[in-house]
C-alpha cells in the first residue's frame, strides 16, 4: 500500500512550484506541453495527474498498483487501470491508444525489471513522443561516506527507501536506457548537499572533513535524483548536471563582511556572517552603522570558489560592484586565489540593513579538470558571444555606411535648405520693404480715414437736413395725396358725366342717321323738286315758317353746340 505520510503525495502542486523547478516533479512537469496525451505510470494519489489535467489541460490515463491511491487519482484522470505495470494482461485494453508522454516519477526503482517495462511500453509511445523519468541516485555522497564507515542503512523513505528493489547510479541508468532502445535527450537533477540527506544522519560528526575530502573526485556526490527525458530518436544529450558535477555545495558557509567608514578595511570593522541557503542561493542580512562608504564581501576563507548571480541591496537601491580580485564571466566571478573579495559602493551612508544574495560554489582541491571544463565552457560562450558581436559589428558597419550615405544626402539637402534660407531671407527683406510701403500707405489711409470721418460728420449733418426736408416732403406728399384723392373723386364725377354724354352722343348719332336717311330722301326728291324749284322757292318761305324748319334749325344748333 502507498503511504500518504511516506511520499506526501497529497500535497498540491501549483504553478509557482513548477516554475521554480526545485523538485523532480516540478522538473518533469516543465517538460510536458499543454493539451497533450500522457500515460502516467505509478500515479500514487494523483498530485501530478491533477496538475496535468487542471492546469495543462492534458488527456491523462493512469496506472497504479494501490487500490486506494488509484481511486483518488482517477478523479482527475480521463481513464486508468489499477494494475501491476510489470504484468501484460492490462495492455490489451490500452492497445489502440498512443501518447505524447509516458511518465515514471520515482517508479522504476520499485520494479523488478525496469528495462523490460521500458521496452514493452514503447508500444504506447508516439514516434516523436518522450519518456519522462526520475530515479534516486544511489551514488550520492552521503551513501558513499556511509559505506566508507562500513554501513549501508535502508530508511522508510529517501535514497535507500526500504521498498526500492532496483538501484541506479548515473552510468548504469544510461546503460539501461540505451539497452531499452531509448536515448537521453535531456538530463537534469535535484541536489542535496553532503551531510544533508536522510543518509547524512548516520554519518559520524567527528570525521566530516576526512569523509568530504575522500569524495573530491566523485562527480555526482551532490545529486539526489536524476531527472531524464528519453526519446526514440538519437539526439545529442542536453545536460544540466554541470554545477552538480563540477562543484561542491554546503549548507553552512561562514563568510566575512568588512565595512569602510573612512579608515579603510580592518579587522575592527569586520562582521562574521552566516548565509541561509535558499533555492541554491545564500541570503545574508547585515546591519551596517552610519557612515559606511563601501563594503567588502569575502565569501570564503582559504578556499577557491565561484560566485554567481551576486547582488546587494540597501532597501530598494542596488549597490554597484566597484572591484574584485576574481575573473569575471558574465554574471560569475571565478577566484583562483584562496582569499576572494568583492567590493560594493554604498551611496546612502546612513545606517541601513544590507541584503546580500549570492550563489556560492566551492571548488575541491582536486577539481582542476572540472574547473578547466568550466573555463572551456565559459570560453565557448565568449567565442559565441564574440562571433555574435562580430556579426553585429558587421551589421553596424553596414548600417554606418548607410548612415554616412544618408548623411551625405542630408548634407546636400542642408545645402539646398541653406540656399533656400538665403532666398527666404532676401524675400524677407523684400517683404519688410513692402511692409514699410504698406505702413506708409496705411498712414495715408489713416489720414484719408480721418478725412472720411470728417466728411461722414458733414454727411450726417446734411443727412439731418435732408431728413427734415424729407419730413416736409412727406407732409407735402400727404397733401398731394389728398389732392390726388379729391382729383380722383372729381375724375369719377367727370367719368359719370362723360358716360352720360356718351349716351347722348349715341342718341345724336342715331338722329344723324335718321337725318342722313331723310337727306337721301330729300336728295331723291331734289331732282323732282328741281323742276319745281320755282315752286319750291316759293313754297320755301312757307316752309321756313313751318315747324319742321324750326326743328331742323334747332338740331343744327344743338349739333354745333
Amino acid at each position: 500500500m502507498v503511504s500518504e505520510e511516506k511520499y506526501h503525495y497529497r500535497k498540491l502542486i501549483d504553478q509557482e512550484t513548477v516554475n521554480r523547478g526545485e523538485t523532480s516533479h516540478a522538473k518533469l512537469l516543465q517538460w510536458i506541453k499543454p493539451r497533450t496525451r500522457v500515460l502516467e505510470c505509478g500515479c500514487a494519489y494523483g498530485i501530478m495527474t491533477r496538475y496535468m489535467k487542471e492546469v495543462l489541460g492534458c488527456y491523462v490515463v493512469v496506472l497504479e498498483l494501490d487500490q486506494e491511491a488509484f481511486q483518488e487519482a482517477s478523479a482527475y484522470a480521463d481513464g486508468g487501470y489499477c494494475v501491476n505495470i510489470e504484468d501484460d494482461a492490462w495492455m490489451i485494453d490500452l492497445a489502440a491508444q498512443s501518447f505524447d508522454y509516458i511518465l515514471y516519477a520515482d517508479v522504476l526503482e520499485h520494479l523488478r525489471n525496469p528495462e523490460a517495462v521500458l521496452k514493452k511500453m514503447r508500444h504506447f509511445l508516439k514516434p516523436d513522443g518522450s519518456v519522462l523519468l526520475s530515479v534516486p541516485n544511489v551514488a550520492h555522497g552521503d551513501i558513499i561516506m556511509n559505506l566508507l564507515c562500513d554501513q549501508f542503512t535502508y530508511t522508510p523513505l529517501g535514497l535507500l527507501d526500504n521498498t526500492h528493489i532496483h538501484l541506479f547510479a548515473r552510468k548504469n541508468l544510461h546503460d539501461m536506457v540505451e539497452a531499452a532502445g531509448y536515448h537521453i535527450s535531456e538530463e537534469d537533477c535535484t541536489l542535496v548537499p553532503l551531510f544533508s540527506s536522510e543518509q547524512g544522519l548516520y554519518l559520524p560528526s567527528g570525521n566530516k572533513k576526512a569523509l568530504e575530502d575522500a569524495l573530491d573526485l566523485h562527480t555526482t556526490k551532490n545529486i539526489y535524483q536524476f531527472v531524464c527525458r528519453l526519446t526514440q530518436e538519437h539526439v545529442k544529450t542536453v545536460s544540466k548536471l554541470e554545477n552538480a558535477i563540477t562543484y561542491q555545495l554546503s549548507n553552512e558557509i561562514s563568510s566575512r563582511l568588512y565595512y569602510d567608514n573612512g579608515s579603510g578595511f580592518n579587522e575592527e570593522n569586520r562582521i562574521d556572517i552566516q548565509g541561509i541557503l535558499t533555492d541554491q542561493h545564500y541570503v545574508y542580512h547585515i546591519s551596517l552603522p552610519a557612515g559606511c562608504k563601501q563594503i567588502r564581501y569575502d565569501p570564503i576563507e582559504a578556499k577557491k570558489c565561484i560566485v554567481k548571480n551576486i547582488s546587494a541591496h540597501c532597501g530598494k537601491d542596488l549597490l554597484p560592484i566597484t572591484a574584485t580580485n576574481g575573473i569575471g564571466f558574465e554574471c560569475s566571478y571565478f577566484f583562483v586565489n584562496e582569499d576572494p573579495q568583492i567590493l560594493f559602493l554604498i551611496q546612502n551612508q546612513e545606517a541601513c540593513t544590507i541584503t546580500l544574495t549570492v550563489e556560492l560554489i566551492l571548488l575541491a582541491a582536486t577539481s582542476w579538470r572540472s574547473v578547466e571544463e568550466f573555463l572551456q565552457a565559459q570560453n565557448n560562450r565568449w567565442i559565441t558571444t564574440l562571433t555574435d558581436k562580430e556579426i553585429q559589428l558587421q551589421a553596424v558597419n553596414e548600417a554606418k555606411a548607410d548612415v554616412e550615405q544618408s548623411l551625405k544626402i542630408v548634407q546636400n539637402a542642408l545645402t539646398v535648405k541653406e540656399d533656400q534660407l538665403r532666398a527666404v531671407n532676401g524675400a524677407k527683406a523684400d517683404v519688410e520693404q513692402s511692409l514699410k510701403i504698406v505702413q506708409n500707405a496705411l498712414n495715408i489711409k489713416e489720414d484719408q480715414l480721418r478725412a472720411v470721418n470728417g466728411a461722414k460728420a458733414d454727411v450726417e449733418k446734411n443727412l439731418h437736413i435732408v431728413q427734415d426736408a424729407l419730413t416736409i416732403k412727406e407732409d407735402q406728399l400727404q397733401a398731394v395725396n389728398m389732392a390726388k384723392l379729391e382729383a380722383e373723386q372729381a375724375l369719377d364725377g367727370l367719368r359719370k358725366i362723360l358716360s352720360s354724354r356718351t349716351v347722348e352722343c349715341e342718341e345724336l348719332k342715331r338722329n344723324q342717321q335718321e337725318l342722313e336717311t331723310h337727306l337721301n330722301l330729300l336728295q331723291s326728291d331734289y331732282s323732282l323738286l328741281k323742276n319745281e324749284l320755282s315752286n319750291v322757292l316759293t313754297e320755301l318761305n312757307a316752309i321756313k315758317n313751318s315747324r319742321l324748319w324750326k326743328l331742323s334749325q334747332f338740331l343744327l344748333f344743338w349739333r354745333k353746340k
